[in-house]
């Protein structure tokens, strides 16, 4: 599908405390598999200490396709970078392109904004790592958990 395609059926909007449940099924839902691929086991206290981080972090977008809520979407941005903090899907709406959409935006926000793209993705998620490849990522680094990845735009090399 082409990317302006998408564009009529991939809708952000802001979260509100309406979407608590939501965020965190799909942050649950999206995560179980890799975390028990990396780590072994789910532990469910833990994630939703992790959850708690990430429903207080500022800037968080519902991802909405076909006007229904699938993910949750967030960028930081300072001088110099922006940082994808999360691009979650629900497994049920993973592979019709939406992260495909979301990181094409992000990459020409960048572009307009002369920033490095960066983000951080688990070590055992082979899928998201491709898909940050087939986009350009570079890994850059790793610490026990995440391999860091980056984009520049071809005028900021």
């Amino acid at each position: 599908m082409a990317m302006n395609d998408q564009s009529a059926r991939i809708k952000l909007h802001e979260v509100s405390s309406d979407d608590r449940e939501l965020v965190h099924h799909v942050h649950d839902a999206a995560y179980r598999d890799v975390i028990m691929r990396q780590f072994g086991e789910w532990d469910q206290r833990l994630e939703d200490q992790f959850f708690e981080g990430i429903w207080k972090h500022p800037g968080i977008l519902i991802v909405e396709y076909d006007n229904e809520p699938c993910g949750f979407f967030c960028v930081d941005s300072t001088d110099d970078e922006l940082m994808i903090y999360e691009m979650v899907l629900d497994p049920s709406a993973q592979g019709k392109g939406i992260g495909t959409y979301l990181l094409g935006q992000t990459q020409d926000r960048a572009t307009r904004e002369k920033k490095k793209l960066k983000l951080e993705v688990l070590i055992c998620n082979d899928r998201a790592r491709a898909l940050y490849e087939r986009f350009g990522f570079k890994l850059v680094g790793r610490n026990d958990t995440h391999d860091q990845m980056e984009w520049l735009a071809s005028s900021l090399n």
